[in-house]
């Protein structure tokens, strides 16, 4: 797995985003639809994959 491009050490603030390229895990010859993500203390947020 490559390392996360993410910046995971700062806080955005309501209202702001940030930017950058976080690797999941995948099995071979599988193809996620959505995604689940949330840094540890914070809500979960879930983005569907597209299928192109």
């Amino acid at each position: 797995m490559p390392k996360p491009e993410f910046p995971m050490d700062k806080t955005v603030k309501p209202g702001r985003c940030a930017a950058g390229l976080i690797a999941f895990p995948v099995p071979s010859g599988k193809r996620p639809e959505r995604l689940v993500y949330g840094p540890e203390g914070s809500d979960l947020s879930e983005w569907a994959v597209s299928k192109a």
